[in-house]
């Protein structure tokens, strides 16, 4: 075994470890918090994805997970980029293995707690890559258990074959080891493949034993899992023991109807670099835009709801904050679409006037499913991907579509008016061609999650924030997109010529096969009420919940 380093995590962002600096691991706010501040998201809330996408995820959802589960062992700072989280290590040892494996050693901070007072240890580290890789896991109502299978022996583990899972070891209480399979390496965002959200096994698996030769696996079935997880009271859906900034009390209405109160945590550990929270209490809901004056804060406004926006602030004196977001709005197309309807449909669009139905003056057309808000899109000749795309050309749809008037179904969510209004612009679009027809299929935003995960469909609009690596989107790769996209990942280290090289030829290969059309990708508007001071400015790498953190309320 070869050892790389030892990042003594104090040491990474300020001094020398040697000197003994090791950041506090509950650092208190400079004053109690106080207050609750009132917030109106911009979508509803499903209470559906708070505590993993593992059954797919809404941007929504994603950003209440952000304030109530914490402790991860990897973080982002204001930039976006990934570092270790000193607030809950100690450090991390790096070693090479033999065989190309990389194993990460982890070291707590002493005093690690979640929301409820209980010992946050290295158990429930372990305990969170051991339930999300289960088989047990992977038969809960469709979920998918992969999300670790970049690590030794996860195959063996997922399937059910093997009751140990070989590249995760738990040291001691407040020591532990993941060793990252040497063929999955070299990875763009390395880090990101030991981030890990530490989970309560006491209240998830309270059966679950710990002998001499390490965890009991076998003896948690899925219907146990069921039992703790699912139900309007289990895990997944009111998850109350947590370790991040606030901890979720109360869940009221439903639908849009849907009331959350989060309070503050007070066994939150912090980053250094970042805040720990100054208002005691948040009220989140789906903002009423009629009443702007009731709300604290508005967050993720877009398009359209952005003039009613600018109303707001001449009418109740709030402050706004336009900003570039991460959600784009896309078709996605099936496997079974043919190549040849793909692009007809491309040809038969103008990306400008898509844009102004979707996000009026306050968002542009997009190609592929890059967002203007990316680096590498801004870094890496976007000329060269525009050249290669395919919009607006009728001439090119009718000879790739003569004689033939292809019939298509476009899935898409109800209840979002983007998509309803996108939906009824491409079934004007194709009627007024004569060249073929879009049926629609309108489902609910549950159904909509499943059908995506599934791929069970021709054509889907998406509508929603885009995360993950450059290479990735809501889109299934296939064959030699799939094997362009794993050579992208290859290349460690992110933005250098080596990687702009990969990524002009993994977007021309994409342009070509065409798994997605992006249409737009949106500005966002942010409304602070006289209340709250100290919002900050927010960005698509630092959104509200981050700011808010930092924010107080003046009763």
């Amino acid at each position: 075994m070869k050892k790389l380093l030892t990042l003594f995590i104090a040491a990474a962002v300020l001094a020398l470890a040697g000197c003994g600096k090791t950041p506090a691991p509950q650092q208190q706010p400079a004053k109690e918090p106080q207050g609750t501040a009132v917030i109106g998201l911009a979508s509803p809330i499903t209470g559906k994805y708070f505590f993993t996408d593992a059954w797919g995820t809404t941007g929504t959802d994603s950003d209440i997970s952000k304030l109530i589960f914490g402790g991860n062992t990897v973080t982002t700072d204001k930039k976006g980029e990934l570092v270790y989280n000193d607030g809950v290590l100690k450090s991390v040892d790096i070693c090479e293995e033999k065989n190309g494996d990389r194993t990460y050693t982890f070291t707590l901070n002493d005093g690690l707690k979640f929301s409820d007072g209980s010992s946050l240890t290295a158990k429930d580290y372990v305990f969170s890559v051991l339930l999300q890789s289960s088989y047990a896991f992977l038969h809960l109502e469709n979920a998918s258990n992969t999300r670790y299978s970049h690590l030794v022996g996860w195959e063996e583990f997922a399937s059910g074959k093997s009751n140990q899972f070989e590249g995760v070891e738990l040291i001691s209480d407040n020591q532990f080891s993941l060793t990252i399979d040497g063929d999955k390496l070299p990875y763009y965002d390395e880090m990101s493949m030991v981030d890990i959200c530490p989970l309560p096994r006491s209240v998830l698996a309270p059966e679950l034993a710990l002998t001499a030769s390490g965890w009991e696996w076998n003896s948690v079935t899925t219907a146990q899992l069921r039992n703790t997880l699912l139900g309007s009271t289990g895990y997944r859906f009111f998850p109350t023991v947590t370790a991040g900034p606030y901890m979720l009390t109360d869940i009221s209405g439903r639908g849009t109807d849907t009331v959350l109160t989060l309070e503050y945590n007070p066994y939150y550990a912090p980053a250094e670099k970042d805040a720990a929270p100054r208002i005691a209490s948040l009220q989140i809901s789906t903002a009423n835009l009629s009443a702007p004056e009731n709300y604290d804060l508005i967050c993720g406004l877009s398009g359209k709801e952005i003039a009613a926006a600018r109303d707001a602030v001449a009418d109740c004196g709030m402050t706004d904050y336009l900003y570039q977001s991460n959600v784009l709005s896309a078709v996605l197309f099936g496997e079974s679409v043919p190549l040849r309807v793909r692009h007809a449909l491309a040809a038969l669009l103008d990306p400008e006037d898509c844009t102004e139905l979707l996000a009026a003056r306050w968002g542009e057309p997009i190609i592929g499913l890059n967002l203007p808000s990316d680096e590498l899109t801004k870094t890496y000749r976007l000329d060269l991907i525009h050249e290669s795309a395919r919009w607006n050309d009728p001439s090119l749809a009718e000879t790739l579509l003569a004689g033939s008037e292809p019939a298509v179904t476009l899935t898409f969510d109800r209840d979002d008016p983007d998509a309803a209004a996108m939906a009824a612009h491409l079934a004007d679009v194709a009627e007024d061609s004569d060249l073929l027809t879009i049926q629609m299929r309108p489902v609910d935003r549950s159904a909509l999650t499943s059908i995506l995960q599934s791929g069970e469909y021709e054509l889907l609009f998406f509508h929603d924030e885009l995360s993950g690596m450059p290479w990735e989107g809501p889109e299934k790769l296939t064959g030699k997109l799939a094997e362009a996209a794993e050579y992208l990942a290859e290349t460690s280290g992110g933005l250098d010529y080596r990687y702009e090289e990969k990524w002009l030829a993994f977007q021309d290969l994409y342009q070509q096969e065409l798994p997605a059309l992006g249409i737009c990708s949106y500005e966002h508007c942010d409304l602070t009420g006289k209340r709250l001071t100290g919002y900050g400015e927010p960005t698509a790498q630092t959104d509200w919940t981050k700011l808010i953190l930092s924010a107080e309320i003046s009763e």
